[in-house]
């Protein structure tokens, strides 16, 4: 009651008052829209075919990270049969020629022989 008298006395109040009122019309016209009787039908259709774009999106994803994987393996193998191999290879085929040979000689002609040839063979460069 004593809010109504307030309000009719201040001009401040009362245009307050005023455009708060408009603001709620506005607002309730805003909401009492009609709404579409196919609306949840087409939402459905959106949700279901944008789920399947994203999964098209999802599978070249998977691709690239086997390819990755199989890049990483490919290049570990090379890694080591350049840095290891090699150098275990020499080692038992040098104590093979040691004792195949009848004297030392022979045994040391025939390591010079392979270390010159494995030093002269060429090797991949990454």
């Amino acid at each position: 009651m004593e809010l109504a008298r307030h309000e009719r006395a201040c001009a401040s109040c009362r245009q307050f008052a005023r455009r708060g009122s408009q603001f709620e019309r506005k607002l309730a016209n805003a909401v009492a829209i009609e709404v579409p009787a196919s609306l949840a039908e087409r939402i459905h259709r959106r949700r279901d075919f944008s789920e399947r774009v994203r999964q098209r999106q999802v599978r070249p994803l998977r691709y690239a990270l086997i390819a990755s994987g199989l890049l990483i393996l490919c290049l570990a193998l090379l890694l080591f049969y350049e840095f290891l191999a090699p150098q275990s290879a020499g080692i038992e085929v040098q104590q093979s020629l040691a004792l195949k040979a009848p004297d030392a000689a022979a045994s040391r002609s025939t390591a010079l022989t392979f270390l010159t040839a494995a030093d002269a063979r060429p090797t991949a460069r990454i």
